[in-house]
């Protein structure tokens, strides 16, 4: 029988913009996620708040293993992550504009394709190996008073085969038109989360990933093919019809009653966070059917048809093979 054990790791931690790193060592038993509880209030009143400006307190959140990264990604690309792997589908607890209103955004830092599962997971370590890192922003916006709760989730008795590894490929394309980002070779993709800068809005188009290709030793493959309003698409269908949901609001009509006033359909505030992100799924069934295999491949990389030459950020999802029970 299966035995957890969940431990504080991190209770009430306030932080400023602009602080240095905060580092907490994780437990030496095998774990299966990690959960960051970011908190904080609303600036101003009648300013609402949007997730990204929430979840933009910290630029980044790592685990470390021996001092490498093997998680590595902005806290707004990781509750995406989170919603379209199935780990976690947050939301704000409360999300109020009357000023100074207490919000909470929770994050799981999953090394699982599944929470609680005894076939993966990291597994026991030495004091001190494995760590998490929280970088705090430069600076805020539309809130203030951040500080962190965290928790890990231990499985006592886990007998892991293989942990997650993701971490960010951040680029900028010297210019419009095709270019290639080489993936990780060696270990089993099972995702890769896209995040473009430019998407198209209004009457606009264009994007910085208009159009994606698979290429593996220089071949087309898998994904021979396939274009910006595909891979939203398909992000959209594994985070959820609620991802969309999250920052919706209602405006009263112009020249409305003041008895029974006439709302408009639901609208998005300007920047919705689920907007820019794209989706490449090897692993539908979660059971390793189809699972994207690297292991002796001399090349593995993307080819991106961009619109626009502005950031683009690659999560490749990879799923790391153990050799026993030990790191």
């Amino acid at each position: 029988m299966a035995t957890r054990n969940r431990t504080i790791i991190r209770q009430e931690q306030a932080f400023a913009a602009g602080d240095a790193a905060i580092t907490d060592n994780l437990p030496v038993n095998p774990v299966s996620f990690v959960d960051v509880t970011i908190r904080g209030a609303t600036a101003a009143a009648l300013t609402l708040p949007t997730f990204g400006n929430m979840l933009g307190v910290l630029s980044r959140i790592e685990v470390l293993f021996k001092g490498s990264s093997i998680i590595s990604l902005t806290p707004a690309d990781l509750f995406f992550l989170q919603a379209a792997m199935g780990w976690l589908r947050g939301v704000a607890q409360p999300h109020a504009d009357t000023g100074a209103d207490r919000w909470a955004v929770t994050l799981r830092v999953s090394l699982s394709r599944r929470p609680y599962w005894m076939n993966e997971g990291f597994p026991a370590s030495r004091p001190g190996e494995l760590q998490i890192r929280y970088t705090p922003a430069a600076a805020f916006v539309a809130v203030q008073t951040p500080s962190l709760n965290v928790e890990c989730e231990e499985i006592l008795d886990g007998t892991f085969q293989k942990y997650l590894k993701y971490t960010t490929l951040s680029r900028t394309p010297a210019a419009v038109g095709e270019s290639d980002v080489d993936l990780p070779i060696g270990n089993d993709i099972a995702a890769i989360l896209l995040f473009a800068t430019t998407v198209p809005t209004g009457v606009a188009v264009t994007s910085s990933m208009r159009e994606v290709r698979l290429l593996i030793d220089n071949q087309e493959a898998l994904v021979p093919r396939t274009r910006w309003d595909t891979l939203h698409a398909q992000a959209q269908e594994m985070a959820g019809a609620q991802s969309w949901m999250l920052e919706h609001v209602h405006r009263l009509a112009a020249g409305a009653p003041a008895g029974d006033a006439l709302v408009e359909a639901a609208q998005w505030t300007g920047v919705h966070i689920s907007a820019n992100y794209g989706w490449l799924e090897f692993d539908p069934l979660r059971d390793d059917a189809y699972l994207f295999k690297t292991n002796g491949r001399s090349q593995v990389k993307l080819r991106i048809n961009a619109d626009v030459a502005d950031a683009q950020r690659i999560v490749p999802v990879e799923l790391v093979a153990l050799g026993g029970a030990a790191a």
